[in-house]
């Protein structure tokens, strides 16, 4: 995956497919999978109505809103495919690999005083401004969410410019 879709490499072929086109993600990943999804309604947050619907695959789930997806992955193999970043990070990918791509420090979950949230691939996106870095533009890139040592989530696109 990566911060603008997901690319399927398979026998030196690839496709790619962007998170603008929910329809062609959803039939790229079925397909490379060699499964369905289960489909589930997402709940709103009390005061908003985002009309949100999840695809999961265990280990690796879409959520759209029919037009714009996003994906999230817990497991580094679905359906005896790898999932993993451009850059190789997957989940069960060591904090130490992580930390050679010199990723940027999203959170700190625990407040231990180590980092658990990182982004990676970052690209600007012009027109908004940063909530994180306020009078900077914002940022979409894809979310490694650490546990201890070890990559236990990645997800994609994840930004700094919205609050939900």
């Amino acid at each position: 995956m990566n911060v603008d879709g997901v690319t399927f490499a398979h026998a030196g072929r690839s496709e790619t497919v962007p998170f603008t086109d929910t329809t062609a993600l959803l039939a790229l990943v079925s397909d490379a999978v060699g499964a369905s999804p289960a489909v589930s309604k997402v709940e709103d947050l009390p005061g908003y109505s985002f009309n949100l619907t999840a695809y999961d695959w265990t280990g690796l789930k879409v959520v759209s809103n029919g037009t714009n997806a996003s994906i999230s992955a817990t497991s580094a193999r679905v359906g005896g495919v790898t999932i993993q970043t451009g850059q190789g990070i997957a989940v069960g990918s060591t904090r130490a690999d992580l930390l050679t791509l010199r990723p940027t420090e999203i959170a700190d979950e625990n407040s231990d005083g180590v980092p658990d949230d990182f982004g990676v691939e970052p690209q600007e996106e012009p027109g908004t401004n940063s909530l994180s870095h306020p009078g900077s533009v914002g940022i979409t890139y894809i979310l490694v969410i650490v546990d201890g040592d070890l990559v236990k989530q990645i997800q994609s696109p994840a930004n700094d410019f919205s609050d939900i």
